[in-house]
């Protein structure tokens, strides 16, 4: 199978970060973007966290759907507009051998794709990493001159700010390069078939391959469940045993009863992470402090937001949460009003809010108020401002209470609303206009008087 070998190398930033990989022919832009998130500690593998483009041959390739819409058949930044999942690199990359990938168009980060060799003996579907240096930048730390000053305090602990910039870069999913883990997560970028009649295999198990080498064991179904049961426990905070099976039997085509859950859970594995294993259902420990039959009785009704496998398991993570343009608003009304203009501080605030969201029953006229106790509002303007995003930021932050589906989708469900567009802080809302938050009601009415 046509492969392509390609490096993967960040620009302007110091030490070098780069990745060699292996990738089938006949993959488009966005599965091109995907490879380079699901390699580095960008976050956009799933859903655009940010947006990505190449400008090439005079084309702007890109996934930004507003852009797209608003400049269907004409040019913008010099180029004509293409979807970036309807064209594919293979012309492009052999013609010119080297591209650049220009993501999020607030930090501006701008990576070469570079071919350093064509193959025709590599048989899978999908890529692989083959090697690597350096760990990769997180998410909103600024673009390369603010990982340059990331890296400075991360790497003093005499810094003021070293704890708190570990502790944010904790929650961004800063973590060395796991060359396995990764390879693991490749095979989500499948889009040609795996030729398994020229690999060296036994039932799918690798026992030796060029590019792939030996494949790793898989993980026992005790393994697997410990990390369901502390993924479900995150998102939903209570799930019943049968509910479990049905979720897990979904995405693994597996036939498990509840006797047998009952059986191989482990236990005291999930204790020491916080999950509680009922008579008949997994919790958090958190709902212990909960009248847990008001909680059943809340959510018995509402139907489960269930994820992908991939997304699913991410909330393993305590730190884990789904990142929204709401959040990323926020975050660039904070560094502008608090921060001299960096990003590098202020996702932990919003990872905050996002956190005091989430918990069962939050209050949140009470989480207003804190912040704006905390940052010292007094302009009524700012005040309404902030009050605004962050009522949109509840609306559309997974929780527990809604069995992991957010206050908007869950309105949506329920009454076939559309669902509602990310908003730009400096663009007024008309008092009569409909809530953005999803309510129904006129403006004036909800999110107005928050």
């Amino acid at each position: 199978m046509k492969a392509y070998i390609i490096d993967i190398t960040f620009q302007e930033i110091h030490p070098r970060v780069w990745r060699r990989v292996v990738l089938p022919a006949n993959a488009t832009f966005n599965r091109l973007h995907e490879t380079i998130q699901h390699v580095t500690n960008f976050q956009s593998i799933l859903e655009p966290y940010h947006f990505f483009a190449f400008a090439i041959d005079g084309l702007f390739i890109t996934n930004n759907e507003e852009i797209l819409t608003a400049y269907k058949g004409k040019s913008f930044a010099g180029g004509k507009v293409r979807a970036a999942n309807r064209i594919k690199i293979d012309t492009y990359l052999e013609t010119h051998r080297k591209l650049v990938y220009h993501y999020d168009f607030g930090d501006d980060w701008y990576i070469d794709i570079e071919l350093k060799d064509i193959v025709e003996d590599y048989h899978f579907g999908f890529p692989t990493l083959l090697d690597y240096e350096g760990t990769a930048p997180p998410e909103d730390v600024g673009g390369a001159s603010g990982y340059a000053q990331f890296l400075a305090i991360y790497h003093n602990m005499e810094h003021p700010k070293h704890e708190d910039i570990q502790q944010w870069a904790s929650t961004m999913r800063y973590i060395p390069t796991d060359t396995a883990a990764i390879n693991d997560s490749l095979k989500y970028v499948k889009y040609q078939k795996t030729a398994w009649e020229h690999i060296d295999h036994e039932n799918h198990n690798i026992i030796s391959d060029k590019y792939r080498g030996p494949q790793a064991s898989k993980p026992s179904e005790n393994e697997e469940l410990l990390s369901y049961a502390i993924a479900c426990a995150h998102l939903y905070g209570y799930i019943e045993f049968t509910d479990f099976v049905r979720i897990y039997n979904d995405q693994n085509d597996a036939t498990l009863s509840v006797s047998q859950l009952k059986s191989l859970l482990p236990t005291s594995a999930l204790e020491k992470k916080g999950i509680v294993v009922t008579v008949d259902a997994i919790m958090h420990e958190v709902l212990k402090q909960e009248n847990v039959t008001v909680f059943k009785h809340l959510t018995a009704s509402k139907p489960f937001y269930v994820p992908e496998k991939e997304v699913l398991l991410q909330y393993v993570d305590d730190f884990y949460y789904e990142k929204t343009p709401y959040q990323q608003t926020l975050a660039q009304m904070l560094a502008q009003d608090f921060y001299g203009g960096s990003t590098i501080m202020v996702q932990q605030e919003v990872a905050e809010i996002v956190g005091l969201l989430q918990v069962f029953r939050s209050d949140l006229t009470q989480i207003l108020q804190q912040f704006i106790y905390k940052h010292r509002l007094t302009s009524a303007e700012k005040i309404k401002q902030y009050a605004q995003i962050i009522n949109y930021i509840g609306s559309t932050t997974r929780l527990w209470e809604h069995r992991g589906h957010t206050t908007d989708e869950l309105f949506r469900l329920q009454s076939k609303v559309p669902a509602v567009k990310p908003i730009d802080p400096k663009n007024q809302i008309g008092r009569n206009d409909p809530c953005l938050c999803g309510s129904g009601k006129k403006y004036k009415k909800c999110c107005a008087n928050a």
